[in-house]
């Protein structure tokens, strides 16, 4: 029988209500009793150990008003007996966003790939350079020709590990025009009174020590002085950059003769799926 359209909108809704990894609280506006609070606190320890998360990192991603001590604040509450002992926290403000936090970060992290991925020996190779790049948290170029699935797979690789994804717009391949697209693709608010440079150090503050990978797809379009731009805010994050292109990237990279192959060396993982290809490759798995 074909469900019926509320039946689906009632479903979806059930969906969007259940907790997965946190616990329910009450509404916002109502006092969160203290066997609540230590429960969450229980549990959100549960869940760094699990996914092998830090105080400090959870602090990055939670933004400005967190920090380091404040989480350590929090989970102290699972193994006190009185909030009173740990004075002068708002624990229920905090409470509310470590629990949609830790949601979100669980709908990440199970977030289904794109429905026309399919799984083959070049998505196999994509994955694993970027697996290395984001492990190593260097920079690596992916090229080939069109047609081969870069696009679904660095799509992919941003739900897997919850990048950030752009890709390059051909009327964005200058510098400024870059780091607008990138500001929007980190949500960041972008007025006309912000110039480039006020953008660059936006990002780099919103990106710091977070360990978020940057996904570029059609990376050759970038002009050289955006590809240098790309190369600072790997330098000053420490976050992992994968370049998604043809094989006109190569030529963008490969800076040897200009900056003394400044970037060149620092993309430590290349794959040029062309190459792979003519040796027989892309057979499905």
């Amino acid at each position: 029988m074909t469900p019926r359209s509320h039946d689906i909108l009632d479903a979806l809704r059930d969906e969007a209500r259940r907790l997965y990894v946190s616990i329910p609280l009450p509404p916002p506006g109502e006092d969160i009793p203290f066997p609540k609070l230590q429960e969450l606190a229980q549990a959100f320890d549960r869940f760094l150990s699990a996914h092998e998360l830090t105080g400090k990192t959870v602090a990055r991603r939670l933004g400005k008003g967190f920090s380091e001590a404040t989480i350590s604040n929090f989970r102290r509450l699972a193994k006190v007996g009185d909030p009173a002992e740990l004075p002068g926290h708002q624990f229920e403000k905090i409470a509310r966003k470590i629990a949609a936090w830790m949601e979100e970060y669980h709908e990440q992290k199970s977030a289904v790939r794109p429905a026309e991925y399919v799984e083959t020996q070049t998505a196999k190779l994509m994955l694993t350079a970027i697996k290395q790049a984001v492990r190593l948290r260097t920079m690596a170029a992916i090229t080939s020709d069109s047609g081969r699935g870069k696009t679904l797979i660095a799509k992919a690789a941003n739900s897997t590990f919850t990048g950030v994804y752009l890709r390059v717009l051909e009327s964005h391949r200058g510098k400024s025009r870059f780091l607008l697209q990138l500001a929007r693709a980190l949500k960041l608010t972008t007025g006309r009174h912000l110039n480039a440079p006020d953008l660059h150090l936006r990002i780099i503050d919103q990106l710091e020590g977070s360990g978020r990978p940057i996904i570029i797809d059609e990376a050759h379009r970038l002009q050289i002085d955006a590809l240098e731009v790309v190369r600072d805010i790997h330098d000053d994050c420490g976050c992992p950059v994968v370049l998604f292109g043809t094989r006109d990237l190569d030529r963008q990279v490969d800076d040897r003769d200009r900056f003394f192959g400044q970037l060149s060396r620092r993309i430590t993982v290349r794959l040029d799926l062309n190459d792979w290809a003519r040796d027989g490759g892309d057979e499905p798995v």
